[in-house]
């Protein structure tokens, strides 16, 4: 693993989330790539408008 020396920014807009704990684990959020890549996530932030 190398590396790259950017940070890559991302906002995901969920419209009508259900956080219900009905992921393996007991847990109610995932990241994937999708293909099996390796993917380095470094921080999460989950915000509910008008709830900073």
């Amino acid at each position: 693993m190398t590396d790259c020396g950017y940070t890559k920014t991302a906002t995901f807009r969920l419209p009508r989330p259900t956080f219900a704990d009905h992921l393996n684990g007991g847990t109610d959020f995932r990241i994937a790539t999708g293909r099996g890549d390796d993917l380095d996530v470094r921080f999460v932030r989950v915000v509910r408008p008008g709830k900073r």
